[in-house]
């Protein structure tokens, strides 16, 4: 009588029908009822734990059941036992009743009979007792009912193999405890039962799988696999105490990739992130973006995915091939009722998603994406779905120019096909170029060589992958503040860059980047496991803004720094120009060439190709009239037609 032993007041809970549900540890039951329970779980709450209950009708959760297997390693023999799994919830259903004990009425005597539902199907009296009549109606309000929700689970990410399909599974959820617990998005473990259904309505042999949950726990949101204990946060703090700890963590991370050490670097940052600050009416996010885009061959793609191998959370996505949900969230068609289901970036909150391909992202998720990457939300409106899901989310994303290889001769906003609102979200932007070396080309070759080489011995020590997915998820935990020195640094180097191109109203920076740089010197002393951001850190983020600045914010035309590049999609001077076009174009009716040499006594630098592009981009068709190859009388009668109407 051990459940009446220790758990006395929630047996007077359920007495005072203030609950329907006792929640028993796993470890507080005799070695012969766990047996039991992993065995037939349905004959063990029979005939074993239900027995010492003094109460029918109630649900009872197991707290505590270890996981005894993947939810890829599930099997038939499975089948009626009490398991734990851990996963992903995709998909959450909106939540519905279920009849446990239906009442019936005989339409013509009015008697009332009931009958227990067990299985899948209404079951419905056969005849009347008192006049055997066959016609009854349910009485819903003296039925008995359940609450009922059906979940979609997938595997841990850490757990699918490469090249497969990850696996996943419909979890049934029966009782108000269960409902409405968890959400998309939640990494949980789930205790339950794995059960079958009949495929179709006839008669089959072949049933499909599903779990009848017990018991939700829901993991913390921060992490995917890795955990930390007591012994572990004293053998990273020893490690933080290294001098070259940052650069032991960046070869660690990239060990196979040569070169580019400023993006392993920026990308690293990235993993540590800033701090989160919640205001009285806007929230700072505390996660950095980060941009690769360049010639194709050039390490992005694996740089991305070497990330995510050792972020604690992470997911890997290409933008071009994610198909119906998406990179965000969507509102899918589940039967006759809409469901949420989350993408790629809902999935990975609280961790990190690499986008790989982000300028062949579809359109819904480009109106999307800008708002998971600033305000780290995803919203949905759709079916009469009103909802908003959480993204705090770090984007690692790699995209290739339009033309093929990138062209210097156009901004960063021409060479990729990505719109400004997504273009400006992006903390650093690193545009790699593929430009023959002969010393970098060699040391390639030798990087490759030795990757191959299992003898081959690295200068600097390599960690573990779930060491480094400790020390980021413990590094997470601190929340640096930045003393006066580095606070100074920061203001007096926005200030001065600010002032430097006054004269041409040009922005060179915006406070976008100001708070870039926040996070960056806070993730940089995160590298260290410091809860002070110094001088060095704010140095350290002020160089890769900079950098990023004058590579992908930089005029082409004037060598000015403009943030209008990645704010606006287009120069401060192109803006310029189009105003002063449209301006100067003369009113009437002209052929192309006729208006180009008006427009050039005021714009004599223009060129046809830059003319005739401006033309089809600023100016109204349906207003100004474009006639080609056509000779002077011609010219002439039509334009004496169109002034008399």
């Amino acid at each position: 009588m051990f459940i009446q032993e220790k758990y006395t007041k929630q047996l007077q809970s359920i007495k005072a029908k203030e609950k329907k549900v006792i929640y028993v540890n796993f470890d507080d039951l005799p070695e012969e009822y766990k047996s039991d329970l992993k065995t037939n779980f349905y004959g063990a709450i029979r005939d074993g734990i239900k027995e010492q209950l003094p109460f029918e009708d109630i649900f009872i959760s197991f707290k505590n059941v270890p996981i005894t297997k993947k939810l890829r390693e599930l099997d038939s023999s499975d089948i009626s036992k009490l398991t734990t799994i851990n996963g992903v919830v995709i998909n959450s259903g909106p939540p519905k009743s279920m009849v446990r004990r239906a009442f019936f009425r005989c339409t013509k005597c009015n008697e009332m009979t009931y009958i227990d539902q067990n299985s899948q199907v209404l079951e419905k009296p056969s005849f009347c007792p008192s006049c055997n009549s066959t016609l009854f109606i349910m009485e819903e309000k003296e039925s008995k009912w359940d609450d009922y929700q059906e979940l979609i689970i997938q595997e841990n990410p850490d757990d699918s193999e490469i090249g497969t399909v990850p696996r996943t599974y419909k979890v049934v959820l029966v009782g108000r405890h269960l409902v409405n617990k968890c959400k998309a998005g939640d990494m949980i473990n789930l205790t339950g039962v794995l059960s079958v259904e009949s495929i179709g309505r006839g008669t089959t042999r072949v049933y499909n799988w599903f779990i009848i949950g017990n018991y939700i726990d829901i993991l913390t949101k921060d992490a995917f696999s890795a955990e930390i204990s007591p012994e572990d946060v004293i053998i990273l703090e020893e490690w933080s105490k290294n001098p070259k700890i940052k650069e032991i963590l960046i070869n660690s991370i990239f060990p196979s990739i040569y070169g580019w050490e400023e993006e392993k670097y920026g990308l690293t940052l990235c993993l540590f992130g800033g701090v989160e600050h919640k205001g009285p009416d806007i929230n700072f996010r505390g996660s950095s973006n980060c941009l690769l885009i360049g010639d194709p061959s050039t390490a992005k793609t694996a740089m991305i995915i070497a990330s995510t191998k050792v972020a604690p959370k992470a997911i890997y996505t290409q933008a071009g091939g994610s198909t119906g949900v998406g990179l965000t969230a969507s509102a899918v068609k589940d039967g006759d009722s809409w469901t949420l289901a989350a993408g790629a970036v809902v999935l990975a909150s609280g961790g990190m998603c690499a986008v790989d391909e982000i300028e062949k992202m579809s359109k819904e998720d480009r109106d999307k994406l800008h708002e998971a990457m600033e305000v780290q939300t995803v919203s949905i409106n759709k079916a009469n779905i009103h909802a908003t899901l959480s993204a705090k989310t770090t984007i690692l994303a790699a995209g290739n120019p339009k033309y093929g290889k990138y062209d210097d001769k156009y901004t960063v906003a021409d060479n990729i096909d990505l719109p400004p609102t997504i273009l400006s979200r992006f903390d650093l932007i690193y545009i790699m170029r593929d430009i023959p070396d002969e010393k970098k080309d060699e040391g390639i070759m030798n990087k490759i060589f030795n990757s191959l080489n299992d003898d081959f011995k690295d200068e600097l020590p390599l960690i573990p992958t779930d060491v480094i997915k400790k020390y980021i998820l413990h590094a997470k935990s601190k929340k640096p503040t930045l003393n006066d020195e580095a606070t100074k640094r920061l203001f007096s180097f926005y200030l001065s860059l600010r002032g430097s191109q006054k004269d041409s109203k040009v922005i060179p920076i915006a406070p976008r980047q100001f708070q870039g740089m926040i996070r960056l010197t806070q993730a940089s002393a995160r590298m260290a496991l410091r809860d002070i951001a110094t001088i060095d850190d704010a140095e350290l983020s002020i160089q890769l803004i900079l950098n990023t600045l004058s590579r992908a914010n930089t005029d082409p035309s004037t060598g000015q720094i403009d943030t209008n590049i990645t704010e606006r999609g287009k120069t401060m001077s192109k803006s310029n120009k189009e105003r002063t076009f449209k301006e100067c174009y003369p009113t009437g009716i002209f052929t192309r060439d006729n208006a180009y040499s008006i427009i050039l006594e005021t714009m004599p630098s223009l060129t046809k190709a830059e003319f005739d592009a401006m033309f089809n981009r600023v100016m109204n068709k349906d207003k100004w009239i474009w006639i080609k190859d056509v000779n002077e009388q011609t010219f002439e009668s039509l334009s004496t037609d169109l002034r008399h109407g």
